[in-house]
């Protein structure tokens, strides 16, 4: 099989889609979990008919060179309820694409926390079930069966919503073989996934015997630009902090525990198999500070007329703004659109100690975020500096 040839090669050359098991007639394939966390496939040859259907469904094994898209169309949108805003990581979008499947009989998948808190993806058929999926996740998300039902659902006439990291999504189109009119994909603009095993490590110190009720990575209480991870006990004790003092969250944005798959993604660019991306719309005050209040801009590309047309059926209930003509400075705030997370040269230091279990999680990752004295006061300034730029802004709108 190519897919092992592949992996045997680097392991960098897997995503962890888990195509190669959904496609399996045979279910000779199954999930083995490295030193690192990560899920890699393992073909059993003894049952293995040579079918070469998790060859055919493995997104690594595409042709993404010469893929154009039928358009690509920029918007900042912002979700008038301010409500979904305020619990979504920045506009709300996705609660309302959401929506508009559910209304007409559909069903969507995204990815969610199961009861040990484990990021897995899973789905919805009604609203009130939507509320599982809004809010970033950084962990790698487990995709489980959800093409197989994803599958099922569309062969049944059901609309179909699936959204996923971009590698993800052509996983899902490499699966399925053939397009379907009624399947509407949303991918992200994506840093990179961490280590399902670090972010088991980190909750067991974080919560430190408590039970969890709810956690949230990016609580926008003080602002959209300066969100908080969020953990809830059920003995009503709380933990925040903010991204740039957390422990998991600094090691995330070191690029420290991210898959090998991710220092080189090929999945990234403007050009994409998915309908629509969403993100972040970082820049906006520079380039549309009319958009900005601190209380989170979507940044919205559409590549298909498919996903032109589902954006078009919302546009009643958001605040929008075209922005094709910003593309470039799109890209200079929001580099990971086309470009890959460097890789970290401690990380393999990171795990050889995190495995051998003398040091536990979160003393490890302040050992390997350290920066020197230099750098932190740079950094400092920086911090400082937004801050007082965004405190002038909402003054200057009070005063108004």
């Amino acid at each position: 099989m190519e897919i092992e040839k592949l992996i045997y090669k680097e392991k960098q050359n897997c995503t962890g889609c888990i195509a190669c098991v959904n496609s399996c007639p045979k279910k000779c394939i199954s999930i083995k979990t490295d030193r690192e966390g990560f899920w890699y496939p393992l073909i059993n040859h003894e049952i293995c008919i040579q079918c070469g259907n998790c060859d055919y469904s493995c997104p690594m094994l595409s042709d993404l060179d010469n893929f154009k898209n039928e358009c690509n169309d920029i918007y900042a949108a912002i979700n008038k309820d301010n409500n979904i805003r305020q619990s979504s990581s920045s506009g709300g979008m996705f609660q309302l694409l959401a929506e508009n499947i559910l209304d007409s009989g559909g069903i969507v998948f995204g990815a969610m926390f199961n009861d040990k808190w484990e990021v897995v993806h899973g789905y919805a058929e009604n609203i009130d079930q939507l509320c599982r999926f809004r809010g970033s996740k950084y962990v790698q998300s487990y995709i489980g069966e959800t093409y197989q039902l994803a599958e099922k659902n569309l062969k049944l006439g059901r609309k179909v919503l699936f959204s996923g990291t971009p590698c993800q999504i052509v996983g899902l189109k490499r699966y399925l073989r053939k397009e379907y009119e009624k399947l509407i994909t949303v991918d992200l603009v994506c840093h990179g996934v961490p280590s399902p095993l670090v972010w088991q490590k980190y909750i067991t110190f974080c919560s430190n015997g408590r039970k969890i009720y709810n956690i949230i990575f990016r609580n926008k209480k003080i602002s959209w630009e300066r969100y908080l991870i969020e953990f809830d006990f059920e003995n009503s004790s709380t933990y925040q902090m903010p991204f740039d003092k957390d422990l998991y969250l600094k090691g995330f944005l070191s690029n420290l525990y991210l898959r090998p798959s991710c220092y080189s993604c090929r999945f990234k660019g403007v050009d994409r198999e998915s309908d629509i991306t969403l993100a972040d719309f970082w820049g906006i005050d520079e380039i549309l500070p009319d958009m900005n209040d601190h209380k989170g801009t979507s940044l919205v590309l559409l590549h298909t007329k498919k996903g032109d047309k589902i954006f078009s059926e919302i546009q009643n209930k958001i605040r929008v703004k075209k922005m094709n003509l910003y593309l470039n400075k799109i890209i200079e705030y929001n580099s990971s659109i086309i470009e890959s997370a460097i890789y970290n040269p401690k990380k393999e230091k990171f795990f050889k100690e995190l495995n051998n279990g003398k040091l536990s999680v979160n003393i490890l990752i302040d050992k390997y975020t350290k920066t020197n004295i230099n750098k932190r006061i740079y950094q400092n300034m920086r911090r400082k500096a937004a801050s007082i730029k965004i405190l002038k802004k909402i003054y200057r709108k009070i005063l108004k």
